[in-house]
């Protein structure tokens, strides 16, 4: 019978499945294995021994003797033993171009080990120090990543981890032990690791940053994501072979077919290239959807045993459920019984045995759940979780998430005036592009809500809760001037990096601030609705029968 694995088992088989590349930098590096030594040697006494030889524990000394050394072979040989692939060098050559190579090579890596002293005309961890912040940048530039550092030193772990935390005291970060974490928006899925040579040889540090980048990653979507981008990678040459140069002609019997047609010409290329996309992206999510890493990673053994990882004392009331007015808090066997409640009496049991949420007279306690609105937390009431997860479904990019991108004007683009109110766009696709001189854009006015709302957008450190109603009343038109060679209404880049728009000039030269883009298929159900809207039939009818038809 094969053993029930606890959450964090089943994470770390996730982890080491989805790590595939180690950078380890260290001015000290050995391509070859850690010389074997005796556990005792003998050694001749000194004038002062009194004669007497003394037994001296070799390991030890040979510890301190080597401990700024970086023995890459066995390291090397550790990942490789779990399918990881571990590159290891010296920096080389001027400081500057060895510092980019760091970050040129880390950039991209699944975990970075990094030696601290590498510059010995520079203080203590300079070149470890500038590394890691040149890391940061890029990541802060990109809209944020995880990413797992481990400082491989031979100084002692405490003195390292204080020079750190004073010398990224911009980024926020927080200490446990040896262990750094960041509080800054973009870093807060970022750990650094100070491990000392002398405590754990290159054997056992395989094994510890395998467990670290664990417990960073561990959980229900993150496990998923993680197993999903593993399963492409399996399955990387497989996916080359169906779209293989021999679809070359095919592809550009498209792109003849589109230029063929007088409305499709100018914008053949990016026509064809929304085509492309589709059918890749539609053939990797085919593959997902019978993965059987992906489907286990979110198996119903796997929400089972979550509770008991995120919560292992059993006294401890961590979860807490929100319906309406009411809480309730609870531990993560009642958590885990809820989770496994799939037949009705069953979660009726534990509704009103162990939540205390009963029926009345009016209602059963099954009618009660079913219609409350049901909000599952950790430890607080926060609403943060519910809004990422809202914001992930509704929004294709978002400022948090522009990265160098320069977007255009086009359905489902959301913009917002300088008196702070905001407009959907809903023009059809097709009359957003080929366009020239000044056009005229159809939007919803869309307001902000705390109540209810419809849809979720990120900003800059929070979220726009969107209340979007398709009503003619709602509706606004704004004029645009396109631009000569794209065809399209470009937005401009300011000076603090947000993207505008600005409006033709019988608009006032009014500027609108680019806020972000929901996905085509949300928006697309926006103007669906609008559509239905317009479509009613209006009667002039009896109104004693009008009321009774309500």
């Amino acid at each position: 019978m094969t053993p029930v694995l606890s959450f964090k088992e089943n994470s770390k088989k996730i982890a080491q499945h989805f790590l595939q590349s180690v950078v380890a930098v260290d001015d000290n590096i050995k391509f070859e294995p850690r010389p074997d030594v005796n556990n005792e040697e003998l050694i001749e006494p000194d004038d002062n021994d009194l004669g007497e030889f003394a037994t001296v524990d070799i390991e030890r000394r040979a510890t301190t003797a080597l401990s700024h050394e970086l023995y890459y072979q066995d390291l090397s040989h550790e990942f490789a033993k779990e399918g990881i692939i571990c590159g290891g060098f010296a920096p080389v050559g001027d400081i500057e171009s060895s510092l980019q190579a760091v970050v040129n090579t880390s950039k991209n890596a699944d975990i970075t080990i990094l030696d601290w002293q590498m510059d010995k005309g520079s203080p203590d961890g300079k070149f470890a120090t500038d590394t890691i912040l040149e890391i940061s940048k890029i990541d802060i530039d990109e809209g944020g990543r995880t990413r797992l550092i481990c400082i491989y030193t031979a100084e002692e772990a405490e003195v390292v981890v204080d020079i750190l935390r004073k010398s990224l005291d911009s980024l926020k970060p927080k200490v446990s032990k040896c262990t750094l974490t960041f509080e800054l928006t973009n870093l807060t899925h970022w750990k650094i690791e100070v491990v000392n040579k002398g405590g754990t040889q290159e054997i056992g540090l395989c094994e510890l940053l395998i467990n670290s980048f664990t417990d960073l990653t561990a959980g229900l979507l993150s496990n998923a994501a993680l197993a999903s981008i593993a399963s492409i990678r399996d399955n990387t040459h497989n996916l080359l072979h169906k779209f293989n140069k021999e679809l070359d002609t095919a592809y550009l019997s498209h792109i003849l077919g589109l230029i063929s047609s007088p409305d499709m010409r100018e914008q053949a290329n990016e026509v064809a290239f929304d085509y492309a996309v589709d059918l890749i992206s539609e053939e990797l999510k085919s593959d997902l959807q019978i993965s059987k890493i992906v489907k286990d990673s979110l198996s119903k053994e796997m929400l089972k045993s979550w509770p008991q990882h995120m919560s292992p004392k059993q006294k401890a009331k961590r979860f807490k459920i929100k319906m309406g007015l009411d809480k309730v808090e609870f531990n993560n066997k009642t958590m885990e019984k809820l989770i496994s409640s799939s037949k009705e009496e069953d979660l009726i049991t534990v509704l009103e045995n162990d939540l205390d949420i009963k029926g009345n007279d009016e209602t059963s306690t099954i009618d009660t759940f079913n219609k409350a609105l049901i909000q599952l937390s950790f430890d607080d009431y926060s609403t943060e979780p519910l809004l990422d997860l809202c914001s992930l479904e509704s929004t294709r990019r978002d400022i948090v998430s522009l990265k160098k991108h320069t977007p255009v004007l086009k359905q489902g683009t959301l913009i917002k005036s300088r008196h702070n109110k905001f407009y959907l766009c809903i023009q059809p696709v097709c009359d957003t592009v080929r366009l020239t001189g000044t056009q005229s854009f159809t939007f919803i006015e869309t307001k902000l809500s705390n109540g209810d709302f419809t849809h979720v957008m990120r900003k800059e450190g929070g979220h726009l809760k969107l209340k979007i109603m398709p009503s003619v009343k709602n509706l606004k038109t704004i004029s645009f001037q396109a631009d000569n060679d794209r065809k399209t209404v470009l937005s401009v880049i300011n000076g603090e990096g947000i993207p505008e728009f600005s409006s033709a000039a019988d608009e006032k030269d009014i500027v609108y601030e680019w806020c972000g883009e929901l996905k085509f298929t949300i928006s697309q159900a926006i103007v669906n609705g609008l559509a239905a809207q317009l479509a009613r039939v209006g009667l002039d009818s009896f109104e004693w029968l009008r009321q009774k038809q309500k």
